[in-house]
């Protein structure tokens, strides 16, 4: 868990093409996922930005609400500091650099 032993949700997308999951830790922080056919940015509650490479991904790209293993302070920092732990789940068959992770999967509709 974070620093104080609690986890934060995100709300994320998960690419229909490559099957990343990726979400914005930070206000400036713009994420891709591998294949670069979505992005996100504008973190959790200010002003989130979405978009696909392709119009044909835009409709199958899948909403996602994750429970990540970090307080918002460490995602900021991680965003800010060019850590890079988190922001970004590979898909399946790549490892996983979050631990503890719960996943639901809501397709966006």
């Amino acid at each position: 868990m974070g620093i104080n032993g609690i986890g934060t949700e995100v709300k994320g997308l998960q690419c229909p093409r490559c099957k990343d999951i990726i979400y914005s830790r930070a206000n400036h922080d713009f994420r891709r996922c591998s294949c670069n056919g979505i992005f996100v940015d504008g973190g959790q509650h200010d002003y989130s930005h979405r978009a696909g490479a392709e119009v044909d991904l835009i409709g199958a790209v899948v909403s996602v609400t994750l429970t990540v293993d970090a307080t918002p302070a460490e995602l900021f920092e991680d965003w800010n500091k060019g850590i890079d732990k988190f922001g970004c789940i590979a898909a399946p068959g790549v490892p996983n650099p979050v631990k503890g992770l719960q996943l639901t999967l809501y397709p966006i509709g």
